[in-house]
């Protein structure tokens, strides 16, 4: 997959294959999820006090959760928006490849979209950091497995998100000042090592 900016400032995510798509439409779809451990990975507790927590929660969970549905719909919007690049979509579906315009206003809505699935996933199977740095000791959990992959894929995008607004450390390869360069291939980022 390749990010480049166009004229207008808007990010496209081009070559992107099915399985990016699909699991960017599942990001939007665990922001969404009426599951109550996911529900509770959006709005994590901010306080060590349980007094304060339950506060917190009442005053404004219900409008983070919100914020969350909203930024996923502007996702959804989007994705839905996605054009199908491959000319071999007839003769493989390996080769089915899309292209994806994120609008520059977007930037933050994809970010949290994105941060929160990855909360989301960690909940719902009841990932640990160790799961996500040895992978293959998941061989035997199918779905732990792919909600792991699903979480690298989410940092690589969320990174290469992050560097086109300019954060991240300026030695970085994708920092602004080359962010322009039609070559710019995220999957040579220090992130997916």
């Amino acid at each position: 997959m390749i990010v480049r900016r166009d004229e207008t400032g808007d990010l496209l995510l081009q070559s992107a294959p099915d399985f990016v798509l699909d699991a960017l439409q599942q990001a939007a779809d665990l922001c969404e999820s009426d599951d109550p451990a996911i529900r509770s990975s959006l709005i994590q507790d901010p306080y060590e006090d349980e007094k304060e927590n339950e506060q917190w929660r009442r005053l404004v969970g219900d409008d983070l959760l919100h914020l969350f549905e909203s930024r996923s719909e502007i996702v959804r919007t989007d994705l839905g928006a996605a054009a199908l690049e491959s000319s071999k979509a007839e003769e493989a579906l390996d080769d089915v490849t899309w292209e994806v315009r994120v609008p520059i206003q977007h930037l933050s809505a994809w970010q949290e979209t994105l941060n929160g699935a990855s909360h989301a996933l960690f909940a719902k199977y009841e990932l640990t950091g160790e799961d996500t740095e040895n992978a293959l000791a998941l061989v035997a959990s199918p779905e732990k497995l792919l909600a792991v992959q699903q979480i690298r894929i989410y940092s690589i995008l969320l990174h290469v998100l992050l560097e086109a607004e300019g954060y991240g450390d300026p030695d970085d390869i994708g920092g602004p000042e080359d962010f322009d360069s039609p070559d710019f291939d995220p999957s040579e980022s220090e992130s997916d090592e």
